[in-house]
């Protein structure tokens, strides 16, 4: 049964924490929409830094413009705390993500019960630098 965005605005707000529930929750820029919640990008790790420079798991970055063919790791904002009868599936948005050549390569089923930040190692298959940063949409589900 997927839920729909009344049921979506209507569950308990610790089940995704840190969701922004401000103005119009069924407008066209809310992060709930019909069927599906947008998550965003919280902090971005580059795998290839050394622990404690800028990009490392120590000191995150809020904004990376990355290159054609490399990689990087995202972390949301939203912090999900899902009860043990709910599971989510998700992907890339196609109008902001897909579409520009991001390529995310564990996108899918949630967890019932899954507590956390979401993570996902994105690799940019476009031509030209995909600009990464903190609010931007990354993952609906």
């Amino acid at each position: 049964m997927l839920l729909n965005d009344e049921q979506l605005v209507g569950l308990d707000p610790t089940i995704i924490k840190g969701l922004d529930r401000s103005g119009d929750l069924y407008g066209a820029r809310s992060r709930i929409q019909p069927a599906s919640v947008d998550l965003t990008i919280g902090d971005i790790f580059l795998p290839e830094i050394p622990p404690g420079e800028p990009g490392s798991i120590q000191c995150p970055l809020t904004f990376h413009s990355l290159p054609a063919g490399h990689t990087a790791i995202v972390q949301t904002k939203e912090e999900l705390d899902l009860p043990r009868d709910l599971a989510g599936i998700g992907f890339p948005p196609s109008s902001e993500v897909s579409v520009r050549g991001l390529l995310m390569t564990n996108p899918g089923h949630v967890d019932p019960g899954y507590k956390g930040r979401m993570k996902f190692t994105v690799i940019n298959m476009g031509r030209e630098s995909f600009h990464l940063k903190t609010g931007d949409i990354i993952f609906s589900g």
